[in-house]
């Protein structure tokens, strides 16, 4: 840059150096002016705390990645993968409840994004550290439901289960205790437990209008027994 104001100099001073250097200084100072107009500044100061954390990572230094990538989140909060990353930094650092609120962060976004494979590993990701993570109850069922459409049905009946435990009285609890039978009789042939999840439905909401059809799934079951 000084090598250019320098020659700009010489030019207006008369002497033809063959190349327009004042060209270049009014084309430098229109990208300043640009970026100053259009925020990318703000784009840039995001990147360099990316970049920080990267660099903290790979000398093993965590809280320093943590600090980076607070930073980071705070300027990109609708970055799923950034908030997943976050998270299990702060669980290398001890910072349980800032991992399990950014793994929260993570996957809503994720979901919200339509990114359901990435949320389905980052929910994977945050039961390994909490096993009765759950979102918010709507997210929760909308992710559950996917799991089970994609053939996740591990990750899917480990959903169910958290739902209805974490929001007992949610009007969806008794439907994912029936959608967790029905993963134990069909996904994984235990008839015990999903006996035992009809029960539960029965006894916990014998109101509801599931209660029926799991009575007479119980007494399905209970056939081959008494023959």
């Amino acid at each position: 840059m000084l090598l250019q104001v320098a020659r700009s100099l010489v030019q207006l001073g008369g002497t033809s150096l063959g190349v327009a250097y004042m060209t270049h200084l009014a084309a430098f100072a229109f990208g300043i002016a640009y970026t100053l107009a259009t925020g990318g500044w703000r784009e840039a100061r995001s990147e360099a705390y990316y970049v920080r954390a990267r660099r903290h990572l790979r000398k093993g230094d965590f809280f320093g990645a943590q600090e980076e990538l607070s930073h980071y989140v705070a300027t990109r909060p609708d970055d799923g993968n950034a908030h997943a990353q976050l998270a299990r930094v702060q669980i290398q650092t001890g910072d349980e409840i800032g991992a399990k609120a950014s793994y929260l962060k993570a996957c809503e976004i994720l979901l919200r994004s339509q990114d359901r494979s990435e949320c389905e590993d980052t929910y994977s990701q945050a039961l390994r550290g909490f096993p009765d993570f759950v979102l918010s109850p709507e997210p929760h069922l909308d992710m559950a439901y996917g799991m089970e459409r994609n053939l996740k049905p591990e990750l899917a009946l480990k959903a169910y289960e958290n739902f209805t435990w974490r929001y007992p009285r949610h009007k969806d609890a008794p439907f994912t205790l029936l959608r967790a039978a029905n993963l134990h009789a069909n996904a994984f042939a235990d008839g015990a437990r999903a006996r035992r999840c009809y029960q539960m439905l029965i006894e916990r909401y014998p109101e509801d209008d599931w209660v029926d059809f799991a009575r007479e799934q119980v007494r399905k079951m209970a056939l081959p027994e008494m023959v």
